[in-house]
């Protein structure tokens, strides 16, 4: 469900054990894909973030569901987030959800994020904040060798 940008490197993360053929499908699209162990039945986050680290990526855009939002949240991973609302409703009995975390003692443990900024695009929006780990990154001045 996406187009590969020829200007643009696309890379799918996968676990170790992840079906062969659709690897095949992805490379012959031009797509790079990276096999990784898992961690709880989960790609494990630290082996992604050193696989990003030898290949010179500093940031990276995560696209998912519930799971996989959750999965970087908890490990405070996100700085930035982008969040699209618009006027469809997709509903199942399942109640996949857009964050899917341990469950909250009190609202105190929630995220607060900070610095929303809400765009209209077309019928949706576009909300766009940071959370106070980005909102410390975006405000320290950078150092150069």
């Amino acid at each position: 469900i996406f187009e590969v940008n020829k200007n643009e490197k696309t890379i799918i993360v996968c676990g170790e054990k992840a079906d062969l053929q659709k690897e095949k499908i992805l490379k012959d699209r031009g797509i790079e894909v990276w096999r990784l162990p898992l961690e709880k039945e989960k790609i494990d986050l630290n082996a992604l973030l050193e696989k990003c680290n030898e290949n010179n990526i500093c940031s990276i855009l995560v696209e998912g569901g519930g799971k996989v939002h959750g999965s970087f949240l908890e490990k405070n991973l996100v700085d930035e987030i982008f969040y699209m609302i618009g006027p469809v409703i997709i509903g199942d009995r399942e109640g996949t959800l857009a964050v899917e975390r341990e469950p909250l003692k009190s609202l105190k443990e929630a995220l607060f994020l900070k610095n929303l900024e809400v765009k209209k695009l077309g019928d949706s929006f576009l909300f766009h904040c940071f959370t106070n780990e980005g909102l410390k990154l975006l405000n320290t001045p950078l150092k150069f060798l």
